[in-house]
């Protein structure tokens, strides 16, 4: 792994896992149909960039074992190329495979699990999962809260858009609301971290 400025890892294989998801996007077409995808297989050149993906991850599997960090990108990679085959609970493994590793080598509450929670999100949206997106919710507005600086606009961005009316699960019913503060940032729910407001 490179490091760039202010000790922050940068990753080598970024470029590439860019590259083969962007050359997967041409030769994946909907017909007049939108359904119609649903029902084809991935092209090859997908299914290639799967079989590429998971053969990586055996490799570090069994050179650095199962929790190396290193195996959260391939696991990230894997799960956007299984989202973009409609395969979503693949996808939903994947992502949970890279997040267990992320929190684990960065913390519970590393902001860097915010787009892991988004994309299982999505994929369990997908399948008509609504208590894992409930879960996923959850998670996402309580990493949102701890991870990320107070007043920070990314911050603030996610807390709106987890509000009811946003984008998020909430739209849903028997989802989690989350409390907003006057400024939009997300309140702290007692019931997770054992405070009072």
């Amino acid at each position: 792994m490179i490091q760039g400025s202010g000790n922050r890892p940068m990753r080598a294989s970024a470029t590439l896992i860019l590259a083969t998801l962007m050359s997967c996007l041409p030769s994946i077409s909907v017909a007049a149909n939108p359904n119609a995808a649903q029902d084809t297989a991935p092209p090859a050149a997908l299914k290639h960039a799967l079989e590429e993906y998971e053969d990586r991850i055996d490799e570090l599997t069994l050179s650095k074992g199962s929790s190396a960090f290193e195996l959260a990108e391939e696991w990230v990679a894997l799960g956007f190329a299984r989202q973009r085959a409609r395969d979503h609970r693949a996808a939903v493994d994947s992502f949970e495979n890279a997040l267990y590793i992320e929190r684990l080598h960065k913390g519970l509450h590393h902001a860097d699990q915010i787009p892991l929670s988004e994309r299982l999100i999505e994929s369990n949206r997908a399948l008509g999962a609504w208590p894992a997106v409930a879960q996923n919710h959850t998670l996402l507005q309580i990493v949102n809260e701890r991870g990320r600086d107070t007043g920070s606009t990314a911050r603030t961005a996610t807390a709106k858009q987890l509000a009811p009316g946003g984008n998020g699960a909430s739209d849903r019913p028997g989802a989690p609301q989350p409390s907003l503060d006057r400024q939009g940032n997300g309140r702290r729910n007692a019931r997770f971290d054992g405070r009072d407001e």
